[in-house]
């Protein structure tokens, strides 16, 4: 089996991968060939041992390829094996037998995503906290109206920070009275009616 150092790997990778994705497939927008080319490029620096030398059988070993796309969780990825495992079994190179081209694929396609945790910003216990069960000092009565308004108008409307603090009282008076917010939210996070905005 022909062994090849990791730095001829690389050019190869860089030169004759790019050409076979440029011609293979011309309706490959060159953002999603430049993909292909870093992905390989991570796989090659990231999850090949440290070896002088390698063979192209052992460059798909199967632990490899599971590490690798378990990993690197782009949707290129997968395809981005697949479409240098092709070019390695091309009638130009032959560098991979056929029967070895189609047990590579299948494992190739055999690995699963791992699913990633949800990642949850607040929760509804957060809120109901904050809107109902903060103390607020009897000297704090502005915050007491306006921090569940502020909630209301980032978590519920997509407000951004930027445009709360930009809101005037008028604003507030407007929106609250328009059909943007619902009277479910006012009633459910007990929100005052727009006359207590008036100055």
């Amino acid at each position: 089996m022909e062994q090849i150092s990791i730095q001829l790997l690389k050019d190869f990778i860089n030169k004759d991968f790019a050409m076979f994705l440029k011609t293979k497939d011309r309706s490959l927008v060159p953002r999603v060939r430049e993909q292909y080319l870093r992905d390989i490029n991570n796989y090659v620096e990231n999850y090949l041992e440290d070896s002088a030398l390698i063979d192209f059988k052992s460059f798909f070993a199967k632990h490899l390829i599971k590490r690798f796309l378990e990993n690197r969780t782009g949707s290129t990825a997968r395809a981005a094996l697949t479409n240098f495992l092709e070019l390695l079994c091309s009638a130009d190179l032959r560098k991979i037998d056929l029967e070895s081209y189609f047990r590579i694929k299948e494992t190739i396609q055999s690995v699963k995503k791992t699913p990633k945790e949800k990642l949850v910003f607040l929760t509804e216990e957060d809120i109901d906290y904050i809107m109902h069960k903060t103390d607020f000092s009897t000297k704090q009565t502005q915050e007491k109206i306006l921090t569940p308004l502020i909630v209301t108008l980032a978590y519920h409307m997509l407000f951004e920070q930027d445009h709360i603090y930009k809101l005037k009282r008028n604003d507030v008076k407007m929106f609250l009275a328009s059909k943007k917010c619902s009277k479910w939210q006012l009633k459910m996070y007990h929100l005052p009616t727009p006359k207590l905005f008036t100055v």
